[in-house]
């Protein structure tokens, strides 16, 4: 990470010498990002929509279980990958994701146990559903509670929000959910 951002530095002063308009040095940096930017996106180096990590084996029971929860064709394949990044969003074990809205209460899914690749494109996690109690203006956070139980299998399409969120824990127990992205 410090070589990244003290390359972006020598490349910003190797920039700034070699312009020779010394009162307008922040345009000329400006025009060079913007014609970098451009090369990129002509390039559609930015179009890798899907990036997943190491994938294992699943077990039978395990298989027929998903495929019959979710309806799923036999003919696609379906394996189990360690962290998914789509669309620059990175989904890991122990994400916390919006899954649908209640009253002005979001619902959480809470611990993603599993992430599975269902197909070429399609991403499923296995996670339990948080109870959410209600919002806590102080903190400005959504006080939840973890059922003992209560697995299921969600899509990643159908999350409201695609942006993982925070888990918090105060020092007596209460835990509470930092939304990253307004519902």
């Amino acid at each position: 990470m410090k070589l990244n951002i003290y390359t972006n530095i020598i490349i910003s002063k190797i920039s700034a010498r070699s312009s020779f308009n010394r009162r307008n040095i922040c345009k000329t940096l400006a025009i060079k990002h913007q014609l970098q930017l451009n090369d990129i996106f002509t390039k559609f180096l930015l179009c890798n929509n899907l990036v997943i990590g190491p994938s294992k084996i699943l077990h039978c029971s395990k298989y027929n279980l998903i495929k019959s929860e979710l309806n799923l064709s036999t003919e696609e394949t379906l394996i189990r990958i360690s962290w998914a990044e789509l669309k620059g969003t990175r989904y890991k074990v122990n994400s916390i994701l919006t899954r649908d809205l209640d009253d002005d209460n979001p619902q959480f899914v809470y611990s993603v146990k599993n992430i599975y690749m269902y197909g070429s494109e399609n991403i499923i996690f296995e996670c339990n559903l948080l109870n959410t109690v209600g919002f806590n203006e102080h903190l400005h956070a959504f006080e939840i509670e973890i059922p003992v139980s209560n697995m299921c299998f969600i899509y990643q399409d159908s999350l409201i929000s695609p942006i993982p969120n925070t888990l918090n824990v105060t020092p007596d127990g209460v835990r509470y959910v930092t939304v990253r992205d307004p519902l």
